[in-house]
């Protein structure tokens, strides 16, 4: 190598003698136009850093049938003369800025008294000052890492990936349980409901008892009103009666909109609208029939179990039995008439 070649005239020679054009350069290599132009003519500092530079020298040498060798001796002469120096006394890395073009650079200013102290200052506009993480302790945190075997950090990343993992599990699996563990007690709460007395304010009386009917409320036989307290507002917005003994739980919950319409226990409910997070919970004696109009946007519940999503977004699903003691089935002899204005 003569000690006055330089990388351009190295390059730009190679692919004369080639005679290939800068078309032809860049099918071989991959690389944009503008960056063989650039190392061609020596204006390295349009190259991203000195990793590319390094990649498409050797690359551009490759293609023109040049010594890669050679080219790379040329890259590491540049770079030592055009690099400034660490204040440890280490030349800068390949991941730096691609040096610019010129015999020197210009002599770096004095440091800061916060640099002098072994930190740094970030100005805010409009407002003051306020220290930054030292350079120095940045550098070793970099260092330390940079020599970690390859190994280690592939089991250290996998480690985090496995711990992520198991904790959303946890998470997921408590929440399953929590729900099961509310469908289990609604029916002993309910049950609990209906044996209460009902109180003064339910039958329509003041609250001290006193009025024209007052009499009468204390006898709930006498004054016609039932021993059962009003279903609870999730029941009502459901269409569901209050659950009885034995009686077993039917929650969905949405993730789209979503029309549906419910047989339970031989009686046909009214059109219902979900939108997406609404949650509705029914109470089933033995046998309910569900027709959606987007199956897969609703979760099921049956019997305290979460069995998921019945079917794909946008699916329509009809005569999906949820019987007693039974996991959930298709059965079509027990399909449902569509709603008015629903296309077949």
């Amino acid at each position: 190598m003569e000690p006055e070649e330089t990388l351009d005239l190295y390059l730009s020679g190679l692919r004369r003698a080639a005679r290939l054009s800068i078309e032809q350069v860049c099918d071989r290599t991959k690389i944009q136009p503008r960056f063989v132009l650039a190392l061609e003519a020596g204006a390295y500092s349009e190259v991203p850093s000195n990793t590319h530079l390094r990649a498409f020298s050797l690359a551009m040498a490759k293609a023109c049938g040049g010594d890669e060798e050679r080219a790379a001796a040329l890259v590491r002469r540049l770079l030592s003369a055009t690099a400034p120096v660490a204040a440890e006394g280490a030349p800068r890395g390949f991941d730096t800025q691609a040096p610019a073009p010129g015999p020197a650079q210009a002599p770096p200013r004095g440091p800061s008294p916060s640099q002098a102290s072994g930190g740094s200052v970030l100005a805010t506009a409009g407002g003051p000052q306020r220290p930054a993480v030292p350079a120095s302790a940045m550098a070793a945190a970099s260092a330390r890492l940079r020599s970690l075997p390859l190994g280690v950090l592939l089991s250290l990343l996998a480690l985090a990936g496995s711990l992520s993992y198991a904790a959303a599990w946890s998470v997921e699996h408590w929440r399953q349980r929590s729900v099961a563990a509310l469908l289990e007690a609604q029916p002993a709460a309910a049950t609990g409901r209906a044996q209460a007395p009902a109180s003064p304010a339910a039958a329509g009386l003041p609250a001290d008892g006193t009025g024209p009917a007052a009499s009468d409320a204390r006898d709930p036989a006498a004054a016609g009103v039932g021993a059962a307290a009003a279903p609870s507002e999730l029941e009502q917005a459901s269409g569901a009666a209050p659950a009885a003994t034995g009686d077993l739980g039917l929650t969905l919950r949405a993730r789209r909109a979503c029309w549906l319409v419910l047989s339970i226990d031989g009686k046909r409910l009214p059109t219902v609208t979900m939108l997406d997070g609404d949650k509705l919970n029914w109470t089933v004696s033995q046998r309910a029939v569900l027709l959606a109009g987007n199956v897969g946007a609703l979760r099921v519940w049956w019997q305290g179990d979460n069995d998921g999503y019945l079917g794909e977004l946008g699916q329509r699903a009809n005569a999906i039995v949820f019987e007693r003691g039974k996991q959930p089935r298709f059965d079509k002899s027990a399909a449902l008439a569509l709603p008015k204005g629903i296309p077949e």
